[in-house]
């Protein structure tokens, strides 16, 4: 357990907390409460000072400044509740090692993402990407969708062999293809881009809800 003396004693006072309460002694950044007790007025400093440093009683306090120890009780009260306010607070509170633990592991997910998205942008950025396209991947939300095959498109047959045997059997590949060059393979006219370019948008853009109808309609036709 650690000592009740100064500032651990006030760090209990401010919190509630029992003598033998480490909670929120064992987080509290030090500095950071001694730079917010600077922040009180000078009567409210000393009274802290004499009070938990000094470990003096409420009536001796009170003899130091002629005064009594109810005065006195009440400013060492108004100055806890000004350290306790999240104004202060925020200053000296640390983060658990738990939560930080989490935070870092949060914050190791989310920049591998990122690396992803970075590195799939850079092999795009080499390539004349039609406009279109690019405000497509602009809107996309995880990179893992650029890995998406083709399969899961739902294409017709025409525009499914068209792609595959260009060899462009991803989201990802079909994206960093010109249009141009699309339009030049086999099986792949205007109408079969129009749907390539609704099925990207209806798997990635759109509600599940409507990729189900999208789908419903593709086995329809398919009959």
């Amino acid at each position: 357990m650690i000592p009740n003396d100064y500032p651990f004693n006030l760090i209990r006072s401010i919190y509630g907390d029992a003598k033998t309460d480490d909670t929120h002694v064992e987080t509290t950044y030090i500095r950071g409460l001694y730079e917010q007790i600077k922040t009180l007025d000078d009567k409210e400093q000393e009274c802290l000072t004499l009070r938990y440093k000094e470990g003096l009683t409420l009536k001796a306090c009170g003899e130091r400044y002629g005064t009594s120890a109810q005065s006195i009780g009440q400013t060492v009260n108004r100055a806890i509740r000004k350290l306790r306010h999240q104004s202060r607070a925020y200053c000296y509170e640390a983060v658990p090692r738990a939560d930080l633990k989490r935070l870092e592991s949060r914050y190791d997910h989310l920049s591998e993402k990122n690396q992803q998205l970075n590195e799939a942008l850079q092999d795009l950025n080499a390539s004349d990407i039609d406009p279109d396209a690019v405000i497509l991947l602009a809107k996309m939300l995880q990179p893992e969708h650029l890995d998406m095959h083709i399969n899961e498109l739902k294409l017709n047959t025409r525009s499914y062999n068209g792609l595959a045997r260009a060899g462009l059997l991803t989201v990802k590949d079909i994206i960093s293809t010109p249009e141009n060059e699309l339009r030049r393979m086999r099986n792949l006219g205007a109408k079969s881009l129009e749907e390539i370019k609704a099925k990207i948008k209806a798997h990635i853009l759109l509600p599940d809800s409507y990729q189900m109808e999208q789908e419903d309609a593709h086995e329809g036709n398919s009959l």
